[in-house]
């Protein structure tokens, strides 16, 4: 099967949540879905913050917070009660265990 971007393959339907679990390749997803963003705006990325995978793929915790700025994206935890406080991922990071993941939601 071919691949293919997400919005060619949506075209231009209406997209609410994106869950992704790319493990480690994050950055190069979100870089994907800017237009997605722009012509969605309220929707939420659901995705896994493996800091070890991000590593593994070759991406640095600031590359990734860094993606996430541009794209004027908002971070909060995913399982948090309180889905407004903002997530440093730096921070977050030196929160873990060696080899742990949490989930986040992104969103503008």
């Amino acid at each position: 099967m071919p691949v293919r971007a997400l919005s060619e393959a949506l075209q231009g339907r209406r997209l609410d949540l994106i869950k992704m679990d790319v493990q480690g390749w994050e950055g190069e997803a979100l870089q994907g879905v800017a237009g997605l963003l722009d012509a969605n705006p309220g929707l939420i990325i659901y995705f896994e913050f493996w800091p070890h995978g991000l590593r593994l793929a070759g991406t640095e915790i600031s590359r990734l917070a860094d993606i996430l700025h541009q794209l004027r994206l908002h971070v909060t935890l995913a399982e948090a009660a309180d889905q407004t406080t903002p997530v440093d991922l730096l921070a977050l990071e030196r929160s873990l265990a060696p080899k742990a993941f949490t989930n986040l939601l992104a969103h503008r």
